[in-house]
């Protein structure tokens, strides 16, 4: 899209570009990037937000929060009304995704 003049990059904050599956926090230390590219999954997001993993999944790959967590979660890319595009083939919709929602509120996932 001619509309983007920096098409296919990330940035944390202006200046600074998101590389090697890490991204510079505000204090200047890194934080490594747990899913990226074609493991990101409608499935994933779903069993990540609402804490269902098997034995196998690392700490490190959990979302470990209680109801005293604030969270933001942000989706940007493709989709459309009522859903969101995953590597051009598989979706998330958005009922699907308040359900979702509803499930970590059940859990007492956040605040």
């Amino acid at each position: 899209d001619a509309r983007n003049p920096m098409r296919g990059e990330v940035y944390l904050h202006a200046n600074q570009k998101f590389t090697d599956n890490l991204a510079v926090d505000d204090d200047g230390s890194y934080a490594d990037v747990d899913y990226a590219n074609e493991e990101v999954t409608p499935e994933l997001v779903r069993n990540l937000l609402t804490g269902r993993y098997d034995a196998t999944t690392p700490k490190s790959k959990r979302l470990d929060s209680n109801e005293h967590s604030n969270l933001f979660v942000y989706f940007t890319g493709h989709g459309g009304d009522e859903f969101l595009k995953f590597h051009d083939a598989d979706e998330l919709s958005a009922k699907e995704l308040a359900l979702t929602f509803a499930e970590m509120r059940a859990k007492r996932r956040f605040k």
